[in-house]
This record gives structure tokens, sequence and C-alpha cells, in this order.
């Protein structure tokens, strides 16, 4: 049964090959078609369409031929029945008709079924489709299922052949195979000749219903396995999140410790300082009451000025000797781990300059009014005096550094919090992160929970079916 004798009513038909010219009268008188579309390869049977539908509206009249590869092409137009093909004839076909041979040529247009739809868009409802384009029935199948669906296709008909006679060229059961796996079952075969015989096909709802179903469970499958990729990559995101925050804590940890060694080092200077502190006013204690035992005996240098002198340029020349040690001790005083041993050795030689002092408090109680007593006891005292003026410069100096110590480590402590501080709202933005990609996780197995319901849904209606 051909496409012209069936009794249903298309709106539209596509033509791939224009019909004979008996069939266009009867093609023409169907009231229903609203869109008649004729690609004819041939320009002279192109032209005698468009003159024999000229006033027409429903008709479009489009001079190429369809295949794979759009471009130029040749077809061939053989002495059998009108046969014409852009292929060459394979062996079954030379085998078939010993005296084929090719009684014109004529240069075509060729177009993909893609181009074609987008020139003549959307075909109305329920379309008619004509295929009669030797050897590139399965190009031109396929390129319009990929274009424009065949959804919308009504009935397709169909010229082939029992064997493959051209190059590269489908058979019939390459035809029907295919319209059967894409929703379609056999509607009758027109066998007037029966090495090319015509085929008619037409929608199989039930067949086509099975197609939606896999292509649903095709798309349901790919989205699972989207859905487990994106899973294994928030593990794995979460994973090194988790190294991340590992680190930082492990950082923290090191943080704390070093701030509390910081500690420890800032309160032990700070004692040291308090212990510097309160020798440096016993010092200047004992310096006090050498000055007033200075001032008390001031008449008596007084009578002894030339003495006096001479003591004075002995203790500036002793006093640079006091600056050339005070030099060599800030040089030393740079090394932190020395600053417990220059403490220890400031606090011995207070000790001794006290003792010093003592000795010297003794030595004025016990000499005479004697002028060389007197003098040897002045002498005795600005030489303590001496001694006395250097060991306070030397502890104000010790003092002077430590306190620029304890202001480093001060500074130090700053940074340290400030570096405590930055990594506490780094573990808070990390912790942040980390919960939003765990909510993100759980809504990623919800869906992918849902999507298994849904295939496991769809998995019992295909066995249900299968049961009917």
């Amino acid at each position: 049964m051909t496409d012209d004798q069936t009794p249903f009513a298309p709106a539209s038909l596509l033509a791939i090959g224009a019909p004979a010219p008996d069939q266009l009268d009867a093609l023409a008188e169907q009231e229903s078609l609203s869109r008649i579309v004729f690609v004819e390869p041939d320009p002279k049977r192109a032209e005698a369409l468009e003159e024999r539908f000229a006033g027409d509206d429903r008709v479009k009249v489009i001079a190429a031929t369809l295949g794979a590869e759009a471009g130029e092409a040749e077809i061939q137009i053989f002495n059998y029945r009108g046969a014409r093909s852009v292929h060459v004839p394979g062996e079954a076909m030379r085998a078939l008709l010993p005296g084929l041979k090719t009684r014109s040529r004529v240069p075509v247009t060729m177009m993909t079924p893609a181009q074609l739809h987008e020139q003549i868009g959307v075909l109305p409802s329920p379309l008619a489709l004509r295929i009669e384009a030797l050897g590139s029935e399965m190009d031109i199948l396929k390129g319009w299922q990929a274009a424009a669906g065949l959804e919308g296709v009504a009935r397709i008909q169909v010229s082939t052949s029992t064997e493959a006679m051209f190059e590269n060229g489908p058979a019939a059961p390459e035809c029907n195979t295919w319209m059967q796996a894409h929703g379609f079952v056999s509607d009758g075969i027109d066998e007037e000749d029966p090495d090319w015989p015509v085929l008619v096909f037409r929608p199989d709802p039930v067949a086509r219903e099975h197609l939606k179903l896999r292509g649903k469970t095709q798309v349901q499958s790919q989205r699972i396995g989207e859905l487990e990729k994106r899973v294994t990559e928030l593990k794995a995101a979460v994973d090194d999140r988790t190294g991340a925050l590992a680190q930082m804590e492990e950082q923290r940890g090191k943080a704390k410790a070093r701030i509390q060694e910081l500690e420890t080092s800032l309160t032990a200077s700070w004692q040291t300082e308090e212990a510097s502190q309160k020798k440096i006013g016993e010092l200047e204690q004992a310096l006090a009451v050498a000055q007033q035992e200075v001032r008390e005996n001031r008449d008596i240098a007084q009578r002894r000025g030339e003495k006096i002198t001479q003591l004075e340029a002995a203790l500036e020349a002793e006093r640079g000797a006091v600056a050339e040690q005070e030099a060599a001790r800030k040089q030393q005083a740079e090394q932190v781990a020395q600053l417990t041993a220059q403490l220890a050795s400031a606090q011995e030689s207070a000790t001794q300059q006290a003792q010093r002092i003592a000795q010297q408090k003794q030595k004025l109680d016990t000499v005479t009014q004697a002028e060389i007593a007197q003098t040897a006891r002045i002498e005795s005292q600005e030489s303590c005096l001496g001694e006395l003026e250097a060991a306070l410069d030397q502890a104000k100096a010790e003092a002077t550094h430590h306190v620029t110590r304890i202001q480093e480590l001060e500074t130090a402590l700053d940074r340290a919090n400030l570096a405590m501080e930055a990594d506490q709202q780094r573990l808070s933005e990390l912790e942040e992160i980390r919960a939003d990609q765990h909510t993100r996780l759980e809504l990623a197995c919800r869906e992918m929970r849902r999507a298994e319901g849904q295939v496991e849904m769809i998995r019992e209606i295909l066995l249900r079916e299968a049961r009917v």
C-alpha cells in the first residue's frame, strides 16, 4: 500500500525527489495539505514543477538533492525506468542490470537535511515524508531525524532496493531495522518491481512510548552518573578542606606554643628588669651616702686642690677606660642568651662596689686628721666615687637594653596576636565553607536517591509492560 492510497489526511507533504507526473494531480487535489515541499535535483524537472504549481501558495520547490554533506554533486540518470542517483552503481546493480548505462549527468546542489529544515521551517503535523533518492535513503532519514525529529511524521514512504545497489548505499532490510528502532512499523510494501520495493511506515505508539521511556532512562542514568561524579568531587573537596583545616590547626597550635614561649620570656625579662631597678636603687642610695660624705670633707679637699686636680685627671682617664668597656658590653648585649650572665655580672659588680664603699667608710672613720691621711682618704673616696658612677652607668645601660628588648618582645607578641586573629578568621571561613559543602553534598545525595527512585519506578513500568 503506497502513501497515495492510504486513507489518512496529512497536513503537509515533504517529497525528496518529486513524484511521477501522473501522481501530481492527485497530490494537488488533497484538500488536507496546507503545505507541500518538493526537493527535486533535476533543474529542468524543478522548473516544470514551479510552472505546474504557479500561483499555489501551498507549494514550494527546491532545486537540490539531500545528502550527508553539503556541496556540489553530479546526479547520474540511467537507462532503466528513470533510475537516478548521485552514487556510483555497485556490483549488485550491474549484475541485476547487465546493460545498465548512464544516459546523462546533471550537476546538482546538495543540501543536508539540517539546511533544508532551516530553510522550510517546521511543517504542520501530521507530515507525510516521501523519499526517492536511491543510495541516499539512510543519510536522509538520519539527517532529518537529527535536525527535525520524527515525532510529527505520520507516514514515511521510502523507495529503495532489496540489495545495496549503490556503493555505500543501504538496502530494504537496513531501512526496516532503522525505522523499527525509531518507533515505526511497516504499513505495507509496494512490490510492483520486486527488486525496487517501496516501503511504507507508520508510527507505532507502543514502540514510541518505549523509546521515550528508554530515553528518559538514559537521561536519568546520565544524570545519576553526573551526580555520582559530583559527589566524588565534593568528597574529594571535603577531604582537601579537612586536610587544610588540620594543617591550620597544627599551625594554630604552633602559634599558641610560640606565644606561650614569648609570654614566658617576657615574664622573665620583667623579673630581670625589676631586679635591675632594685639594684640601681641600692647603688643610688650608696652613692648618695658617699656624696654626702664628700660634701662634708669639701673643706679639706679644697686645701688639696692640686691633688684633686690630679685625681680628676685620673678619674677622666678611668672614665675613658670605662667607656671602652661599656662599648664592648653593648656589643655583647645584642646576644639574648648572655642577658642572664650579664645581669649576674652586674649584680656581682654591684656587690663588690658595696663592699668597697663599706671599706672606704671604715677608712674614713679611722683615718687621723693628718694631711697625709686626709689626702689618702680623699683619694680613696674619689676612686670609690668613680667606680660607683661607672657601675651606675653600666647598670643604667643594661636597664636600657632590657627595656629595648622588652619592647621588641611586646612587638613580636602583638604580631603573633595579629597572626593568631588572622588564623582564627581564616578558620571560621573554612568552617563556613565546609558547612556549605556538607549541605551541598546532602542535597546531591538527596537528588541521587530521588533519581534512583525514578529509575526503579521506570524499571517497574518496563517490567510490568513486558509481562503484559
